[in-house]
């Protein structure tokens, strides 16, 4: 509901196929953040 409620210009869909259903709690937690905060930085919330 969200996504589809969001402006087509923020929205945007990761997969993690090695990573299990906690994410940010994985070895790999800091690309799965570093990526976060970049979508954060140039406005992606905020659109």
């Amino acid at each position: 509901a969200f996504a589809a409620a969001a402006p087509a210009s923020v929205v945007q869909h990761r997969t993690y196929p090695t990573l299990a259903h906690e994410i940010f709690n994985e070895p790999e937690r800091e690309q799965v953040l570093a990526e976060l905060t970049h979508w954060l930085a140039r406005g992606g919330a905020a659109g």
